[in-house]
């Protein structure tokens, strides 16, 4: 027979990572290297994931590499980071 539990939880406190968004862009790669995309190797930028700050944006191909996972943004998508650390992919018009 199956549960249902009911509950109230307190919001999460969440902070803003800057105090004000970075001017755009994106800083330098930590590299760039070969992904085989669509048939072919493309030059693709890796970033550390905890260089990306509030306001930086760039476009895919990239990779975005932390200590538990990597990130792959496919070449029709751009990404910005939001004030609070999130990344945000868009697919482009």
């Amino acid at each position: 027979m199956p549960a249902t539990v009911v509950g109230v939880t307190q919001t999460p406190a969440l902070t803003k990572i800057n105090e004000r968004p970075e001017d755009g862009g994106a800083p330098p790669p930590l590299r760039i290297t070969a992904v085989y995309i669509d048939g072919a190797d493309r030059p693709t930028p890796a970033f550390q994931r905890d260089d990306l700050s509030w306001g930086h944006r760039f476009a895919g191909p990239a990779l975005i590499q932390q200590y538990d996972s990597t990130v792959f943004v496919p070449p029709s998508f751009d990404v910005s980071v939001d004030a609070y650390g999130n990344l945000v992919g868009e697919l482009r018009a």
